[in-house]
């Protein structure tokens, strides 16, 4: 009796709707890292983490718009250069060719869905800020990315400084002053961010190349741009620790010394040859930056209350 049973529970469910289901769950996990939407949402937790760096009232609606801005940046670049990513054989790409045709549609929703989330909540300001800050995002794709022929690593590092405005743009939006604080973290998240942006290019190397793109670990080699990075690791906590010297941050700032670890962890990973680069970079860097909010919150917490 219960073979029987146990043979009609397994029988319950068709195996044509078990392998669609494990076929959904693949799809919706892999748009979710190749789609750029693990990495946008990023963005909403650096405004979330500038939040509480500011001691503000948490704007939740402000991280849903980050979230659009910086998926409608992602979304264009995508969509702009398909046709020569095509060319390359891997997980995103393949990933990114089962709906290649609807990314115009996908930009037009995202860049719409950021303009009425924005216009519907945001002050005048913030609202000029918010669509000067889109055709920044969407200059690289269209300036920049070729410029990086000419200008070393500038690709990467006009990324960095694109993902550091954002603490300028929650000051804007939630009518924060733009005073040495915000300047100082702004700057520690830009060193950080290049850390981030330009590790990505190692798993780029052979695209780059043919592209003729001048990128740091194509101009300097792996293992001599992995001992810079090191060096530049050092160099992004530096800011913060003088900071709060000087009495420009708050005591606990220190706290973001804990992303030094974090980097020299995926840093010190990328030496060994046979570390997985996609999973690094689509997971462990893009990663990073859900841990600003945590660090921040504690801080908050512990010293101010």
């Amino acid at each position: 009796m219960d073979g029987v049973s146990m043979n009609h529970r397994q029988g319950f469910v068709p195996p044509q709707l078990v392998h669609k289901m494990n076929s959904l769950g693949r799809f919706l996990v892999n748009e979710f890292i190749y789609g750029c939407h693990f990495l946008s949402l990023s963005g909403s937790a650096i405004v979330l983490s500038a939040m509480f760096f500011m001691n503000v009232p948490i704007r939740w609606e402000f991280c849903i718009i980050a979230y659009f801005l910086t998926q409608t940046a992602y979304t264009y670049n995508h969509y702009r250069e398909f046709k020569k990513d095509s060319s390359v054989d891997s997980k995103r790409v393949r990933h990114l060719r089962r709906y290649g045709c609807f990314f115009p549609f996908l930009v037009f929703s995202y860049g719409l869905s950021y303009s009425v989330a924005l216009i519907s909540s945001g002050s005048s300001l913030s609202i000029v800020f918010g669509f000067v800050f889109l055709g920044i995002g969407l200059i690289y794709t269209e300036v920049i990315k070729s410029l990086t022929q000419r200008i070393i690593g500038l690709k990467s590092f006009y990324t960095s400084f694109s993902l550091a405005l954002l603490v300028m743009f929650t000051a804007v939006y939630c009518g924060h002053a733009l005073d040495v604080s915000v300047i100082v973290f702004s700057l520690f998240l830009f060193l950080n961010m290049s850390i981030n942006t330009t590790f990505y290019d190692l798993k780029d190397m052979e695209t780059d190349k043919k592209d003729g793109l001048k990128t740091l670990p194509l101009v300097l080699g792996k293992y001599r741009f992995l001992k810079l990075l090191h060096v530049l690791n050092i160099i992004a906590i530096l800011p913060v620790i003088f900071g709060v010297l000087l009495g420009a941050l708050p005591l606990y700032a220190l706290l973001l010394i804990g992303m030094f670890g974090y980097c020299f962890y995926f840093i010190q990973k990328a030496w060994n040859s046979h570390t997985d680069l996609d999973f690094l970079s689509y997971i462990v860097v893009d990663g990073q930056y859900y841990l600003l909010p945590m660090l921040l919150f504690i801080g908050t917490m512990t010293f101010t209350t």
